[in-house]
């Protein structure tokens, strides 16, 4: 039984836990928007990563060091629009060398 196609297998956490480890990294470049972009203090940056979730340590880091009292979490990031060249994505879709990752807070208000 494949971890990755069964969620009730034993190893399926594991399996999920373990899909950007040892996958192809890519080179990309982050640019982020909204009032992602103003908490954090950041407005774009490089980075390596296998998948679109791969990237969030890298960001809370990098915001951390830019702004160190900043309070965001990874589920902020979570709950960002993300698109990918122009074209809405998940956390799950691979990354490949030389695009272009957008984070978006999403709007509210009425």
């Amino acid at each position: 039984m494949d971890a990755k196609r069964h969620p009730h297998h034993p190893h399926a956490q594991e399996a999920e836990d373990n899909l950007g480890k040892g996958a192809d990294v890519a080179h990309v470049n982050v640019k982020l928007l909204g009032m992602f972009r103003l908490d954090t203090g950041l407005h774009e940056l490089e980075a390596e990563a296998s998948y679109v979730k791969d990237l969030y340590p890298i960001l809370l880091a990098k915001a951390r060091e830019v702004k160190p009292g900043t309070q965001i979490k990874a589920a902020d990031i979570d709950g960002c629009i993300i698109l990918i060249d122009g074209k809405q994505c998940r956390k799950s879709t691979k990354l490949k060398d030389g695009q272009t990752v957008y984070l978006m807070s999403p709007v509210c208000g009425g």
